[in-house]
């Protein structure tokens, strides 16, 4: 599988300045508030040019939208995917829907993260893709047992210098901006890959679940 993500002219608009995000934020308030009885406001006084302009932003913020999520997606695939591959047997999937529709498009682009969730021994496994600071791409997971001993195990673990501990939110994160987006046609999550497999393997020794394929 290719390391390589591709970054779309929407997103390269969208990462590339403040006032590009604004806008693009903007827009989207408009489409999301257009399914409300707030519709009428965003057309009333409007020449058909006006509104001709404003359906054409109105499709191209939505297309950063769908851009984001297929990010997020392919990103999680070529790293956390990566990552599972690595046990001779699969892990079962749970609902990762702790919101309503927490998987869809506009859920993810309001949160900035796309996760999965896996049962494992006596607990749940969370990994995440997201935007961090700076627009670039980064990683999360968080191992959280039924036992007294709650995220304890995932908290504990030996990680190389590319991971940081999120003490507020009980996960570890790689560090800040290691994968910038910004102004870049297409990234490499090589690094981020190896990353996710270094954690992988270590909470797999930590809570002793089926057999690595290293």
């Amino acid at each position: 599988m290719s390391n390589i993500l591709k970054i779309s002219d929407a997103l390269q608009f969208y990462f590339a300045s403040d006032v590009n995000a604004h806008a693009v934020q903007d827009m989207i308030s408009v489409n999301n508030n257009w399914k409300s009885a707030k519709r009428a406001a965003y057309t009333s006084g409007m020449t058909w040019e006006e509104i001709h302009t404003q359906n054409a932003a109105r499709l191209a913020a939505m297309k950063v939208q769908v851009d984001y999520w297929e990010l997020l997606y392919q990103a999680w695939e070529k790293t956390w995917g990566e990552a599972l591959s690595l046990l001779d047997s699969q892990l079962q999937e749970v609902d990762a829907s702790d919101y309503d529709n927490e998987r869809s498009m506009e859920c993810v682009w309001d949160d900035g993260v796309l996760y999965k969730k896996f049962q494992l021994r006596e607990g749940v496994l969370s990994l995440s893709t997201y935007t961090g600071e700076k627009g670039s791409l980064a990683l999360s997971f968080y191992f959280e047992d039924s036992s007294d001993r709650g995220y304890e195990l995932s908290n504990q673990i030996k990680l190389s210098d590319g991971w940081m501990a999120d003490p507020e939110n009980d996960e570890r994160v790689t560090k800040s901006g290691l994968l910038p987006i910004a102004n870049q046609a297409e990234i490499d999550v090589s690094m981020l890959e190896r990353l996710a497999k270094e954690a992988f393997k270590k909470l797999m020794m930590q809570v002793g679940k089926g057999n690595l394929l290293i």
